[in-house]
């Protein structure tokens, strides 16, 4: 009766101790929303821990090389007045100087949502932060944003993979996909329109 009461217990305490790891292990899965406050002008910039990873290959220049294009939505908060846009910065491990190719300087963003063409015209994010808010795994040579709609984000959000060109003023380059998922920009999509005042709450996982 003893070995039984102590086998229980001890069952009890392990199923315990699993239920905490996988929720654990679930919580920190999730994607986690950060606001950057400027105190000069009042604007908040809020965005995800991590961008999109999408690459597009360049065997022909050498093996294992690609180019990169990271992808995040950011909200811009001006005194409550909203702005969407979507992060770009641009990436490469091709060794430029065998090539007379010249990395990608996008001007214009395109892809489909829901089978429907759109085309953004991109501008150069100026941020007076030292480090883009996005960290990406290789070091990013220009970034660029894409004016969108909240709405344009949450459709972006319920695809499981996410497919781009960017094009120059001569060429377009096609990006698929590597890292990540769209799926995770619902958290900012689902982000409360009541902003906290306190800065320290503008992190928060959900």
């Amino acid at each position: 009766m003893i070995i039984h009461s102590t086998s229980a217990s001890a069952r009890r305490n392990f199923l315990l101790v699993m239920a905490a790891l996988i929720l654990t292990g679930c919580a920190a899965g999730k994607p986690i929303l950060t606001g950057h406050l400027d105190e000069r002008t009042g604007v908040t910039i809020t965005f995800l821990d991590a961008p999109l990873t999408l690459t597009r290959d360049a065997p022909d220049l050498a093996v294992g090389s690609r180019d990169y294009a990271f992808v995040g939505p950011v909200e811009v908060n001006r005194m409550g007045k909203r702005s969407y846009f979507l992060w770009i910065g641009m990436a490469s491990t091709v060794d430029r100087g065998r090539t007379r190719e010249a990395p990608l300087e996008p001007i214009a963003l395109s892809m489909f949502i829901r089978g429907v063409p759109l085309v953004i015209e991109l501008d150069h994010w100026e941020s007076d932060q030292e480090q883009p808010y996005y960290g990406t795994a290789v070091p990013v040579y220009s970034t660029h944003r894409a004016a969108v709609s909240l709405d344009v984000i949450k459709l972006l959000a319920g695809e499981e993979t996410l497919r781009i060109g960017l094009a120059d003023e001569t060429d377009t380059w096609q990006f698929s996909t590597w890292n990540g998922t769209p799926q995770a920009w619902l958290a900012l999509a689902e982000w409360p329109a009541d902003m906290p005042t306190n800065p320290e709450a503008y992190s928060r996982r959900r």
